[in-house]
C-alpha cells in the first residue's frame, strides 16, 4: 500500500498535488494581474517621452542648421581678419623704425643741457 500516498487513502497524494499546482498557477496569474494594472500607467508615460524625443527632433535639427549657418560665418569672420592682419603687420614694419627715431628724440630732450654750449 505505498502506492495509496501518505496518508494511505488512494490518490490523496495525488489531490494534493494537483490542488499545489493550482495554488501555485493562482498566485502566478495574480502577479501577472498586478503586472497589467501598471500597464495603463507605462504606455502614458512612454507616450509622454515620446512626445517630447518628437520635440526635441526637431529643436536638434533647427539648432544643426543654425550652427551649420554659424560655419560660413565664422569662415567669413577669419577670411576677413587676415585681409586685416595683413596691412597691419605692414604698419608694425613701417612703425618700429618709427618708434627707435621717436625713442631717441624723446632720450635727447631729457638730456641736461651742455653747460660748455653757447646759448
Amino acid at each position: 500500500m505505498a502506492s495509496e500516498g501518505q496518508s494511505g487513502i488512494p490518490g490523496i497524494g495525488s489531490l494534493l498535488g494537483a490542488q499545489r499546482a493550482l495554488g501555485g498557477a493562482i498566485e502566478d496569474v495574480r502577479t501577472i494581474a498586478e503586472g497589467m494594472r501598471l500597464i495603463p500607467e507605462l504606455v502614458r508615460v512612454l507616450s509622454s517621452i515620446e512626445k517630447h524625443v518628437t520635440s526635441m527632433d526637431r529643436e536638434v535639427s533647427r539648432m544643426r542648421d543654425g550652427v551649420e549657418g554659424l560655419g560660413a560665418q565664422v569662415r567669413a569672420l577669419e577670411d576677413a581678419m587676415e585681409q586685416v592682419f595683413e596691412p597691419l603687420a605692414e604698419i608694425g614694419l613701417t612703425l618700429h623704425p618709427l618708434k627707435r627715431g621717436a625713442s631717441r628724440i624723446s632720450r635727447m630732450g631729457r638730456r641736461p643741457p651742455d653747460p660748455s654750449s653757447p646759448e
